[in-house]
C-alpha cells in the first residue's frame, strides 16, 4: 500500500506545474499540510499547514490558489494526495504577490 501512495505522490508531483514564474520566491520546505479544500461556489481553493508562511503583506498559514485552472487541478491534486500519505510539502511562494490575504502559490511538490 506504501508504495501506491509513493507512486501517487511521484505521478501528481510530475504533473504539479507553475502558474506563473517570479524572478523571486520564497521556499517553504517539509511544511505539514493540515487540511485541503475548495470553495464551493468560487474557484479558489487552499492548503492549510502547521505555521504561517509568505510575504509580509499576505503571511498566513492559508496558501491559496486557482483551482479551475490545470496547473491549479495538478495542485489539488498533488495537496490531496500529500494529505493522504500523511507526508510533507515543499511549496514555492510568490515573494510579492499575494491572492487576498493569503501567499500566492507558484508550485507545490511532495517532501
Amino acid at each position: 500500500m506504501n508504495s501506491l501512495k509513493f507512486l501517487l505522490v511521484i505521478g501528481f508531483t510530475v504533473l504539479s506545474v507553475s502558474s506563473q514564474v517570479n524572478a523571486q520566491s520564497i521556499p517553504v520546505q517539509g511544511a505539514e499540510v493540515l487540511r485541503v479544500g475548495c470553495g464551493v461556489e468560487t474557484s479558489a481553493c487552499f492548503a492549510i499547514i502547521a505555521e504561517p508562511v509568505g510575504p509580509a503583506a499576505c503571511t498566513s498559514a492559508l496558501i491559496s490558489f486557482d483551482g479551475t485552472t490545470a496547473s491549479g487541478k495538478n495542485a489539488l491534486a498533488t495537496l490531496l494526495t500529500i494529505r493522504a500519505a500523511g507526508f510533507t510539502a515543499n511549496f514555492t511562494l510568490s515573494d510579492s504577490l499575494c491572492n487576498g490575504p493569503n501567499p500566492r502559490m507558484i508550485a507545490v511538490t511532495a517532501n
